[in-house]
């Protein structure tokens, strides 16, 4: 039984290793997401879980926007069984911990919401909302995965209950969210939508852009006073402060050329970029605060 459980057990650095995995293919779904988007291939596949009402791939090869929309659902594939493998792992890794198996179950919960968002999404023929929550869901997920990833680097892991408790860190991931938030709207409204007849989001583009700015000059302030103020010089603070600075150039680059697909899906690139680096630095944040404790 013992030489069982030791062939079966798992390090702390092969678990990091697994969740690490974790990360980067949620990441990249939110880009392939956004490729799936900006080039107008959201309906390249117009039905679900089937390509078309016949078959599970593409029938016509050479048809660009079905490759490019089966392509990323081939992508959440092996994003799943990344996910499934942090699970099992997080099961075998050694010392167990309840806190890495419960975030862990959440990403694949996540996940496999996800999916039927999806199915729900292309049903509604890219409805705006659906779309929207569609990212915002894929930011949670990939803001869970953060967490187990760093969390997962430590012997002895903190309850959830004491990882999420409120702080002024807290208000960073806050602001990050709301940024995010007012960004998918800001989307809805746009031009790129997935698909030439799909509808907008009927609200004014120039108005949701400048709230949405403001929100980023909003975190940005937080980030300056936390970084002078209270004297965080933390590498991952001063990271996200650089991150939030690009970020915001680039939006505005982006706006005054006219919101070309190139831009937007750097932009994405870059939100997603924001979002690991404002997860990584609350979680570190926590982390530091346990181990005052001790």
């Amino acid at each position: 039984m013992v030489e069982t459980n030791q062939r079966f057990s798992l390090t702390v650095e092969r678990y990091k290793q697994l969740t690490y995995i974790a990360c980067f293919f949620i990441a990249a779904i939110i880009v392939t997401g956004a490729s799936v988007r900006v080039t107008g291939s959201g309906l390249g596949c117009p039905t679900w879980p089937k390509c078309s009402s016949d078959s599970f791939t593409p029938k016509e090869m050479e048809t660009g926007h079905a490759l490019i929309e089966f392509g990323n659902r081939v992508f959440t594939g092996l994003l799943s069984l990344s996910v499934i493998a942090a699970v099992a792992g997080s099961i075998f890794r050694r010392p167990r911990s309840k806190t890495l198996i419960w975030l862990s179950l959440g990403l694949v919960l996540g996940v496999l919401a996800q999916i039927v968002l999806g199915g729900i999404t292309v049903l509604l023929k890219l409805h705006p909302l659906s779309v929207g929550a569609h990212m915002l869901l894929s930011c949670i997920i990939l803001s869970c995965a953060v967490i187990l990833a760093v969390v997962s680097k430590r012997k002895s892991v903190p309850s959830l209950r004491n990882l999420f408790k409120a702080s002024r860190h807290s208000l960073i991931m806050i602001l990050t969210y709301i940024v995010v938030i007012l960004g998918i709207v800001v989307t809805a409204a746009g031009p790129h939508a997935g698909d030439q007849r799909t509808t907008r989001l009927d609200v004014s583009v120039e108005s949701v852009a400048r709230i949405h700015s403001i929100s980023a000059w909003t975190l940005l302030i937080c980030v300056v006073i936390l970084l002078l103020y209270f004297r965080d010089r933390s590498r991952s603070l001063i990271f996200l402060a650089g991150i939030i600075v690009v970020q915001g150039a680039w939006g505005y680059a982006q706006y005054a050329m006219g919101v070309p697909s190139w831009m937007v899906l750097g932009h994405v690139l870059l939100a997603t970029v924001l979002f690991v680096a404002a997860s990584n630095y609350w979680i570190l944040s926590v982390m530091s605060r346990e181990a005052q404790k001790i």
